[in-house]
Formats: C-alpha cells, sequence, structure tokens
C-alpha cells in the first residue's frame, strides 16, 4: 500500500526543517523569552528516572517536582541557537525516559505538567522552536497510556487544544505554520486511536481535519509546497480513520486532493495512495464516481508530463552529456531533480517515478470493486502500471527501458480519461 508517510511525502518533510529554522532564526534575532534554569538540579535526573517507575520513596516527591519545575521544563523553554536541538531531544526524552516509563500515578502527575508547560509556552512570548516542541508535546499526551496489551487513550484534554490551534492558524495567516504542522503531527497520531475519544471530540476532529483539507491558500509565510504538505497530512489522518466519513465527506475531500491540477503530480499521487484505508462500499457506485474520474484525470496528466520528460530525457542522452549538459539542464525545469550526471551522460532517477505510480495503482485498485462501467479501464491502466513499477525497481533494466514503457503508457491511460471536470468540494472551528 502506498501511505503518506512513503517516498514522495517524505520528500517533502525537510520543507518543515526549513520552515522552522527559518522560524527560529527570526526567533533568536528577536529576543524571545527563556524561563530561568536551576542547573544545580541537572545531577537529579537519575534520580527522578528511578523515582518516576517507582514512587514508593515518598521522601523523594519534592525532589522530583523540583526537578522538573525548576530544571526539566525551564530547559525545554531556551531561545539560545546552541541550544535548539537540545529542546528537541528534551521533548523526546521527556515521554521516551520518564512518562512512557512511569508508574501510572506519575503519568499522570508528569501529564497535567506537559499540558500546563504547552498551554504556556505555546501562548507565550518564546522561541517559535520552542513552541513548536510544546505542540509535539501534546500529541504524544494520553489519558491512559499504553500497558503494552491495550492500546493508548488519547489525552482529550491535549486533543482539543491541537483543534483549536489548528483553527486559530486557519484563521490567522500571521499564525505560525510550524505550528499548524506540529499540530497535525499530533492530530494524526490521535486517529490513530480514534475510539478513545468522547464522540463530540471524534466530530471536532473531523471536521477540523476537513477544513484544513479543503484550505487551498494558507496565506502568511506558507509556500505552495509547505501547504501542499500539511493538507496531505490532514487527508492521512482522516484516511486512519478507515471510512469514507459521514456523506462520504473524508472520500469526497481525498478525490479534491487527487483531481485538484494546482497540486504536484507527486502530491496528487499520494492523495491517491491513501484510499486503500477507506471501506469502500463496492455497490456505492454513484459515490465513487467522483473518484474514479479524478483517478483517471491524474493518470491521464501524469502520463502526458512523462511523454514530455520522455523527449527531454532521449534528447539529452543523444546529446552525448558531457559539460554542456548542466546549461541545458538549467533551461528546462521538467528535468530538475529528476535526473543525475555520470561520465558516460543521464541517468534517471527513479525513485520518483516509482512513487507515483504506486499511488496511482493502489489508489485505482482500491476503487475499482466501485468503479461500474469503468472497472475494466482501471484494470487495464493498473496492468500497465504494474509492469512498469516492476520495470523501474528493476535495478539490472536499462533506463531507455524505463523510458519506452513510460512513452508506451500514454495511450493507456490517456484513453478513458474522462473531460476535466471538477468533482464537487466535501461538505464538511479561538485558542484554548
Amino acid at each position: 500500500m502506498f501511505s503518506i508517510l512513503s517516498p514522495s511525502v517524505r520528500r517533502a518533510q525537510p520543507l518543515f526543517a526549513l520552515l522552522l529554522s527559518l522560524c527560529c532564526a527570526q526567533g533568536f534575532a528577536q529576543g524571545y523569552k527563556s524561563d530561568p534554569v536551576d542547573t544545580k538540579l541537572s545531577r537529579f535526573g537519575l534520580t527522578a528516572r528511578k523515582y518516576a517507575a517507582d514512587p514508593s520513596d515518598t521522601s523523594k516527591a519534592a525532589e522530583f517536582r523540583g526537578y522538573f519545575e525548576k530544571f526539566y521544563f525551564p530547559s525545554m523553554t531556551s531561545a539560545a541557537p546552541e541550544k535548539l536541538e537540545e529542546v528537541g531531544k528534551l521533548q523526546q526524552d521527556l515521554f521516551r525516559n520518564y512518562i512512557w516509563k512511569a508508574d501510572p500515578r506519575i503519568q499522570k502527575e508528569l501529564s497535567a505538567q506537559v499540558l500546563d508547560y504547552a498551554k504556556r509556552v505555546i501562548s507565550g512570548p518564546y522561541a517559535p522552536a520552542v513552541r513548536y516542541n510544546a505542540v509535539l508535546a501534546l500529541g504524544k499526551l494520553d489519558d491512559a497510556y499504553s500497558t503494552g496489551t491495550q492500546p493508548p487513550k488519547v489525552s482529550v484534554a491535549a486533543n482539543n487544544m491541537l483543534c483549536s490551534l489548528v483553527a486559530a492558524s486557519l484563521k490567522s495567516p500571521k499564525w505560525p505554520r510550524n505550528l499548524l504542522a506540529g499540530s497535525l503531527v499530533g492530530l494524526d497520531r490521535h486517529t490513530k486511536y480514534f475510539a478513545s475519544l468522547p464522540r463530540a471530540e471524534q466530530d471536532k476532529t473531523i471536521a477540523t481535519l476537513l477544513a484544513v483539507l479543503k484550505t487551498k491558500d494558507l496565506g502568511g509565510d506558507a509556500s505552495a509546497e509547505v501547504t501542499e504538505w500539511i493538507r496531505l497530512r490532514a487527508a492521512s489522518a482522516l484516511a486512519n480513520l478507515g471510512t469514507t466519513g459521514e456523506q462520504n465527506a473524508i472520500l469526497a475531500g481525498i478525490t479534491q486532493l487527487i483531481a485538484e491540477k494546482e497540486l504536484s503530480q507527486t502530491g496528487r499521487c499520494a492523495a491517491a495512495g491513501l484510499l486503500p484505508k477507506l471501506k469502500l462500499d463496492p455497490a456505492a457506485t454513484e459515490a465513487a464516481k467522483p473518484t474514479v474520474a479524478a483517478l483517471q484525470a491524474l493518470a491521464a496528466d501524469f502520463a502526458r508530463s512523462e511523454a514530455k520528460f520522455c523527449e527531454e530525457f532521449e534528447d539529452l542522452n543523444l546529446g552525448g552529456g558531457g559539460g554542456g549538459l548542466v546549461s541545458a539542464v538549467d533551461q528546462r525545469s521538467i528535468l530538475k531533480s529528476r535526473i543525475k550526471y555520470t561520465e558516460t551522460g543521464v541517468e534517471l532517477i527513479r525513485s520518483g517515478i516509482v512513487a507515483k505510480l504506486k499511488g496511482l495503482r493502489d489508489g485505482m485498485t482500491a476503487i475499482k470493486p466501485a468503479a461500474g462501467d469503468a472497472s475494466d479501464a482501471l484494470g487495464t491502466a493498473i496492468g500497465a502500471i504494474t509492469g512498469l513499477i516492476e520495470t523501474a525497481s528493476n535495478k539490472e533494466s536499462l533506463d531507455l527501458d524505463v523510458i519506452d514503457e513510460l512513452k508506451g503508457l500514454e495511450s493507456i491511460l490517456t484513453a478513458s480519461a474522462p473531460a476535466a471536470d471538477e468533482p464537487a468540494e466535501p461538505s464538511g472551528d479561538g485558542l484554548f
């Protein structure tokens, strides 16, 4: 199955590292707040770990609380550039070394402290990286943590705060987009354990994620690539629910992404790759029609653009490679990031092609049982795409073999493509 976290979307994740670093650089220059740290308490780390796992020695309770209140949480607010990596590590270690290994009584106590810390930091004059890590911590909070045999019960308060953060971000283009991204990471996790949330919180989460998915322009500092990643993350979280949604709203939302020509083909194919997560009723042929049409239109768009790429690639190889190749490629945006140079010529980078093809194939395979009259055409397309995936994934195959099959794909994938009708958008809210 093609996943939102497969190569096509993993390549987009560095965008958020860049976004975070840019925000942090601005934060350092502007002198954001850092809480005072009692560094003398740093030596109590091992003692705190032991007490968290076994709080029977009540004489250590005050020391334990002091360690977190005066050292650990204040250390997570540092705005110093050299402390950026440490802030992220502290956030991860808080769960890895303390909360997840703690006695249930300590889990409850520390979780309440994390909730208070996150609320104060996210709303306060702290550096963007500090606020971002506070949001990530929110997404890991549970009301009951996994025992190994039982799944966790998601923190209702944390889920509510994350939904509020997303709503605030959608309302204001000035709201930092790295906080929106961090909130979606948390909601993505929460939808994996959705049954533990009350119905009202479930409904709020679905409405929040659908609102993100439908937002084509986030404004502010969000580039088109960043906006695409955010919308795909929302779609991934919705797909975790395994349902087409009330009145097929989730299916319609993912279909909107597949059909949206303003998005990259990588993003559209990633959206298609989410369809296998949904439980599609084979008898719901009417509900599936917009999705079938969107997939066929995407397949045709992919085939046509790849045909142009094939021409460019063959032209470069016929040119024999060499020193003039770089300037030639620089003038042809269709080739950027898709080839690499060797002593003998140009080599095809296949990973992107394979990722897009897998998204298309998996999406078509998922919708095919409900495709009605289009089922045979989808079957033909799936067969051709699967063959090309095998060729492109085979290290022994030549680049020209891949190019030949790509060219042959155009006639197959464009034959059944419908007229370019946009499917209807899905029907689907300050701070804590």
